[in-house]
């Protein structure tokens, strides 16, 4: 495969995985989940879970790797959104 193209895989992976992290840091050290939305982080997680079959089907790791990270921090912030919610 196309140098560029794997960069471009990865750069996106990254950037995506990435999304959700300041959330969850925040949120770990604040415990105040006031406004957010449980179920967009479900609907993320299971999206990143869905990449993560696709990934395996077409043999791609990064895609593996990055999405599996993406999940698990989506699930971590939605067990933080049950734990803290008033």
């Amino acid at each position: 495969m196309n140098m560029f193209y794997e960069a471009i895989g990865v750069l996106a992976g990254v950037l995506v995985m990435s999304a959700s992290l300041p959330q969850l840091i925040q949120t770990l050290k604040t415990k105040n989940v006031e406004g957010l939305s449980f179920y967009t982080f479900f609907v993320w997680a299971m999206g990143a879970l869905c990449w993560c079959v696709y990934g395996y089907y077409l043999q791609s790791y990064q895609m593996i790797i990055f999405n599996i990270i993406s999940f698990l921090s989506s699930v971590m912030i939605m067990w933080l959104i049950k734990k803290h919610k008033k």
